[in-house]
């Protein structure tokens, strides 16, 4: 093959940027020990975007011939975003089902990568100057065509199980960022595809396709470490927030609005009657005071819902709605009245004040004194002291 010069402009540079920051945040994703299933598929549908990116740098610039391994890769990784997102959602909405029960939604993927095999083994002359041939003969004209009408299916499936899910809360909008990105991108496709159809797609064009597949690369990295929030409660904007914090602050640290806004229309549609609300309020009572879960600095709704066998996006209902407080504040609140107990009742001698901090499920002592001053108004060295007064026997 002949060497081909390589050409880069703003655009390509910018593109590459967003593929590679795209990759890094994915392999953070597949690499989680946190909620694994539901990170990997996230991680897996980032990956597939970053590097559907990367290979649209790679033939701006022409190196898609040095590196004829990634020519068409990510062709068939259109019929493959609509079931992984399906899976996902499914996921994080708690409806967790055997991964066998998806394996028919990903019959067309297998299908048309069995008939691309010839093309992976295939010579760099014949992937690049072969392509169609060698992949679907005369019918790859189609392709184009069920691949959009295929994406554009889901996206259809991905709204209605979005709006049609009770009790989600937060986790709705950002469900509905991420498929509306999806939507955009399927929309691009249509025109991209319309302008080759029509001889009028110009290399300025040929980028726009890309703006819908950065927006979720930036998005989803944007909010990847703070997800946790939006899937406990949290809005788009406080996890936005605690995105910026490390892990373990975030998770000890006391959200400053103490009562969610608008909680009554946020869970208007909720599948969760109102006798069971408080049923299930008391039962989260009872555990929280037989098994003190809040200790653990790591505690999740998840386990929550695991241990009252329910949803975990009740049990952020219940907290919201009965306590008035979201889930960090909630385990806040246990964690620093069973602090005030140990420095009422442990001398500085018997338990000093970090003792105390790691007692009661927080990370370090720098957390546990700004949530402890923000819910008591004392510093748990002035607030044992002033308990400690009050205990002492008066002198006659």
């Amino acid at each position: 093959m002949n060497t081909v010069s390589t050409t880069f402009d703003f655009w390509i540079l910018l593109f590459a940027g967003f593929s590679f920051i795209g990759l890094f945040y994915s392999v953070k994703l597949l690499a989680s020990k946190g909620e694994s299933r539901m990170d990997v598929l996230l991680g897996l549908y980032l990956l597939m975007q970053s590097v559907t990116v990367l290979e649209y740098v790679l033939f701006w610039t022409k190196l898609i011939y040095s590196v004829h391994g990634f020519a068409d890769i990510s062709l068939l990784f259109g019929v493959l975003y609509g079931p992984i997102l399906l899976i996902y959602f499914n996921q994080s909405f708690g409806n967790k089902k055997s991964l066998k029960k998806y394996s028919w939604h990903f019959m067309p993927f297998i299908i048309l990568l069995t008939l691309k095999v010839p093309f992976y083994f295939s010579s760099p002359e014949a992937k690049f100057y072969h392509t169609h041939d060698i992949l679907f003969g005369s019918l790859f004209d189609y392709y184009p065509w069920v691949k959009i009408w295929h994406m554009t299916l889901y996206c259809v499936v991905l709204f209605m199980l979005i709006n049609n899910q009770s009790g989600v809360g937060s986790m709705r909008r950002w469900a509905r960022w991420i498929v509306g990105f999806f939507s955009f991108y399927v929309l691009l496709s249509l025109g991209y595809q319309g302008l080759v159809q029509s001889g009028l797609l110009t290399p300025d064009l040929d980028y726009v396709v890309s703006l819908a597949t950065c927006g979720t690369i930036f998005f989803v990295a944007w909010y990847g470490r703070g997800f946790a929030g939006v899937a406990d409660g949290l809005s788009l904007p406080d996890s936005l927030k605690a995105a910026g914090q490390t892990p373990s602050s975030f998770r000890n640290e006391l959200i400053i609005e103490s009562t969610p806004k608008h909680v009554t229309e946020k869970y208007k549609n909720s599948g969760l009657p109102k006798n069971l609300e408080i049923k299930l309020s008391e039962q989260l009572e009872i555990l929280m005071q037989e098994q003190k879960l809040y200790k653990l600095n790591d505690l999740k709704l998840e386990t929550l819902a695991e241990k009252l066998n329910t949803n975990k996006h009740f049990i952020s209902q219940v907290i919201n709605e009965v306590h008035k407080v979201n889930f960090f504040e909630y385990i806040n609140l246990k964690r620093i009245e069973e602090a005030k107990q140990l420095l009422r009742l442990k001398p500085k001698k018997d338990l000093n004040v970090i003792e105390v901090a790691y007692e009661v499920g927080f990370n370090n002592k720098g957390t546990f004194n700004s949530v402890f001053k923000r819910i008591t108004g004392l510093t748990p060295t002035e607030f044992r002291r002033q308990s400690q007064q009050l205990l002492e026997p008066r002198s006659n």
